[in-house]
């Protein structure tokens, strides 16, 4: 059977934007679905967010789960397919960063805990998509750029989105276009 694990970004929980919408839209073609609420998602640690999933998540992650997630948590997918001793489907990164040094915002201080390991993240997933904006107020494109390319996976890039969260928008209590590239 597929899986799939959506993960919400800093600040968030299981309910954030289009997490929970994503998640019935899933589970209607079959598909078994965790949205974990993360743990101190006010002062994350890539670290303490990635081995909860590895540790916590109630199915096996296995090259059928489909790794999806929000901003810290699109950061957080890339590290738990890094740690991981297998492969997996796919991961898709909608507003990831690489880096914390364009925005000072205190809750993210301690997030970047972990370093990148391209090499084991690209070995352990062939089919990496980035989704991004390209008006962002808080991930700048080029860091999408750059894991992209460091990962070799696909950057899609869509107009005046912001950072794809209610924020920005009451449609994105729906996110449609993500299950366009859902394997």
């Amino acid at each position: 059977m597929k899986s799939a694990i959506i993960l919400h970004g800093t600040e968030g929980s299981s309910n954030s934007s289009w997490l929970q919408w994503l998640k019935t839209q899933l589970e209607e073609k079959g598909v078994e679905v965790w949205v974990p609420d993360l743990p101190r998602a006010d002062y994350p640690s890539l670290n303490e967010w990635s081995d909860f999933v590895i540790n916590n998540c109630p199915f096996e992650i296995n090259q059928k789960t489909v790794l999806i997630g929000h901003s810290a948590g699109a950061v957080a997918v890339l590290i738990v397919t890094q740690k991981l001793n297998n492969k997996v489907e796919q991961v898709v990164s909608v507003a990831a960063f690489n880096k914390m040094d364009h925005l000072d915002f205190p809750p993210n201080d301690r997030f970047l805990d972990v370093e990148f390991d391209f090499a084991k993240i690209k070995h352990n997933c062939e089919n990496i998509t980035f989704i991004h904006s390209d008006d962002d107020p808080y991930c700048p494109l080029e860091q999408a750029e750059s894991l992209a390319t460091s990962t070799a996976g696909e950057l899609v890039v869509f107009p005046n989105k912001g950072h794809f969260n209610l924020e920005k928008s009451p449609e994105f209590k729906e996110f449609p276009l993500i299950l366009e590239f859902l394997s």
